[in-house]
């Protein structure tokens, strides 16, 4: 396990079913399972974020 993964806190969230199954249809596809699918999805909009704050 990296410095990263070790940082991790455990974070309980609601999500509507379509959004849910979405997760899993696109976990299940990427070979990830959905907390990493989730994280996956976060760590694309943050850093689509960071560039535009950057630029």
């Amino acid at each position: 396990m990296n410095d990263e993964e070790q940082k991790t806190i455990p974070v309980q969230v609601r999500l509507p079913v379509d959004l849910r199954d979405w997760v899993r249809r696109e976990a299940k596809k990427s070979l990830r399972s959905m907390n990493s699918e989730i994280v996956y999805h976060l760590r694309a909009v943050k850093a689509a974020e960071d560039m535009k704050v950057a630029a």
